[in-house]
């Protein structure tokens, strides 16, 4: 039998540059990003939206995953990934009309393009 190895390029790894939540701010308003931050806690409005707030180390962003951008299916994904879980997400950053409370950074990723879970936390956490 043959064997099984991995065929890609091992350069490609690099390739990806992550956008550091701290380094966010009003100036990256339209731009496209990639980040990957612990998913804190998610709520969803009907089945067409779903709110996940990613957390990294103190910083806090709102995703916006709306049904008409993505998929029903998408939307059905994200209310699955259980909380601090891994997530690797692409979209890009707007300032909404209204000011995001729960959040330390003012603005919202919207318009996702890729939505990865990179490591699947418990279902049920110890603490």
């Amino acid at each position: 039998m043959p064997l099984n190895r991995s065929e890609g390029d091992p350069e490609k790894r690099f390739e990806k540059t992550y956008f550091s939540l701290k380094n966010i701010n009003e100036s990256h308003d339209g731009q496209v990003v990639r980040i990957r931050a612990r998913l804190q806690n998610k709520r969803a409005q009907g089945s067409k939206i779903v709110f996940l707030e990613m957390r990294e180390i103190y910083d806090t962003l709102q995703v916006l995953v709306f049904q008409q951008d993505t998929s029903a299916d998408m939307c059905k994904y994200a209310m699955k990934i259980p909380n601090e879980s891994i997530v690797e997400v692409v979209g890009t950053l707007v300032k909404p009309e209204k000011e995001i409370a729960g959040c330390t950074i003012k603005l919202e990723l919207g318009k996702l393009t890729e939505l990865w879970t990179v490591n699947k936390s418990a279902p049920e956490l110890p603490f």
